[in-house]
């Protein structure tokens, strides 16, 4: 618990080191979940068009495929490149914001579209959810603020939903995946929280470094400048 307790302090705190070393892993992981995200939106638009509505079934997904496809190239311009603190904490809490929106969008859009389908594209639509989901929670672990809130909002209405739908068929896989995603949680709790910790030791690190070197620059000119006059001593003179 206290391990957990450690990892919602630091995610909620705005360390701005912490802040660039998680955007620097997040720069790398967001376009896979964008391009995870596109990939299943399109299967779906295959297996649903022409059984639910066009708004529902085509225009919506592909308009949310081609803000994926964006979002996804953007962080992939981004890369690698390091930002000012400041700017690296502004851009992940807009992916946290851009995340929530995401999932409730996706849940919603999933949950409408799912009674159109016969029993093997409902099946589809469960998987799908599923996978996406946890894909996302997983490649958000190092936000962890984004991370939470994606399972929040798009796992427990999951679990819910194919928990009642359809005279509970799929029941078990929705407390399965229910107990799973408790599970994938409370793993990257304790993952963020070891992140978090790595990087405060090597702040430390560096900062005892730069102490290291200043007590070595000051006993060096201590033992070699006259503390009178600020001269040279015999000492430095000899060396």
């Amino acid at each position: 618990m206290r391990r957990i307790g450690f990892a919602l302090r630091t995610a909620l705190g705005g360390d701005p080191e912490l802040a660039q070393a998680q955007y620097r892993v997040v720069a790398k992981q967001v376009p896979l979940l964008y391009f995870v995200l596109s990939l299943n939106t399109l299967a779906l638009v295959f297996r649903f068009h022409g059984v639910g509505p066009n708004w529902l079934s085509l225009y919506l997904p592909l308009g949310m495929t081609v803000f994926c496809i964006a979002r996804g190239a953007l962080w992939w311009r981004r890369g690698e490149s390091e930002v000012a603190p400041e700017l690296a904490l502004r851009r992940l809490r807009a992916t946290t914001v851009v995340a929530a929106a995401l999932a409730g969008l996706y849940i919603a859009w999933g949950l409408a579209l799912y009674p159109y389908g016969d029993i093997s594209a409902r099946a589809h639509m469960v998987f799908f959810l599923g996978l996406t989901m946890y894909a996302c929670v997983f490649s958000l672990s190092h936000l962890l603020p984004a991370a939470l809130c994606v399972a929040a909002i798009g796992i427990a209405p999951y679990s819910v939903f194919f928990s009642l739908a359809d005279d509970g068929r799929f029941r078990i896989v929705a407390i399965n995946l229910a107990l799973v995603a408790v599970g994938l949680i409370v793993t990257i709790l304790r993952n963020y929280g070891q992140f978090a910790r790595l990087v405060a030791s090597q702040r430390a690190l560096a900062e005892q470094h730069a102490e290291t070197l200043r007590l070595a620059e000051d006993n060096s000119r201590l033992a070699n400048i006259d503390p009178l006059t600020g001269l040279p001593n015999r000492r430095q003179f000899i060396a």
